[in-house]
């Protein structure tokens, strides 16, 4: 890169010499190019929901936040860095409680927030002016009850489909969900993460689509990275954290239902007598079709959420 500066001296009797220095009108300093993050370095998701920035190009909020007192909603976004604007978050909030009102997709589609717009439903971000974090980073607490997020439907029968998620939940002791894809028709789909008896399932209401990997131990109180990836000739791997199953048989079945409604349910599973998560959700991300990367993703997740 070539500059060029002009120096002009002046000189008056009686007064000290003077040096102005102007850049060249076509002078740019130099900025280092922003550094890859996760979606930049696994492209074309289908939906993606964090509390850290996931695409250097992303320009959007974090979360759309409502505040206990007062009812009043504002946008967070992020720090230079990338994570959640944690200072602007509880100058809002105050010694009140946030709640989740939209958590904005950073994928670059359309139309696939995850969003609740009823407020004793809406999960918590901020508890008495406590930001909730898990392994210090912030997360979202979906509250033991009915308290969730509706969002992109992602996955159909006929396709295949990949995520990863970090999530914890507060007991192991009963099913607790992690997410589902919302029952809503004859055709019987609901996928959710269950811990059961210290193990991890993706199964759907009346059992026609199940993934059981067995031996995968799952504590109460601690963060996990889940993902799984699906092949349409119903046969799936799930992986917890380090730890992949072999792969497994698995059936979805019902054609009445199609991707792309808003049924994909963060923190619940079914309209009725619903099962709520009781943890927390730090980050969601989903593939339309088979992520060949979904392990790098789930490697991405490990390593920023420091789990071990």
């Amino acid at each position: 890169m070539r500059y060029i500066l002009i120096i002009l001296v002046f000189l008056s009797v009686g007064a000290k010499a003077q040096m102005v220095i102007k850049a060249h009108a076509n002078y740019r300093p130099y900025a280092s190019p922003a550094a890859n993050l996760l979606l930049d370095d696994y492209p074309n998701a289908a939906a993606a929901y964090s509390l850290r920035k996931l695409d250097k190009d992303y320009a959007g909020s974090a979360i759309r936040v409502r505040r206990s007192n007062d009812n009043a909603e504002s946008d967070i976004g992020f720090t230079s860095s990338g994570d959640l604007d944690t200072a602007t978050l509880k100058t809002f909030v105050g010694a009140n409680d946030g709640f989740v009102v939209t958590w904005y997709d950073q994928s670059g589609n359309t139309g696939r927030n995850a969003t609740q717009g009823t407020a004793v439903n809406q999960p918590y971000i901020v508890f008495n002016g406590t930001i909730f974090r898990q392994n210090n980073k912030p997360s979202v607490y979906f509250a033991l009850g009915d308290r969730f997020l509706q969002a992109y439907r992602f996955a159909a029968p006929n396709i295949d489909f990949s995520f990863s998620m970090i999530h914890e939940v507060q007991s192991t002791s009963s099913q607790t969900v992690s997410f589902t894809d919302e029952y809503t028709g004859p055709g019987p789909f609901s996928i959710k993460g269950v811990y059961f008896d210290n193990n991890f399932f993706i199964v759907n209401r009346s059992s026609a689509f199940a993934l059981v990997t067995s031996g995968l131990t799952i504590q109460s109180k601690r963060l996990y990275a889940n993902s799984v990836k699906y092949l349409s000739n119903n046969t799936a791997v799930a992986s917890t954290n380090s730890t992949s199953s072999a792969s497994t048989s698995m059936l979805m079945s019902g054609n009445a239902f199609t991707e792309g409604s808003t049924n994909l349910v963060l923190g619940r599973y079914q309209t009725s007598s619903p099962l709520g998560l009781n943890g927390h959700i730090s980050e969601f991300i989903c593939y339309r079709g088979i992520n060949a990367d979904i392990n790098g993703v789930r490697n991405n997740q490990i390593t920023f959420y420091n789990i071990q």
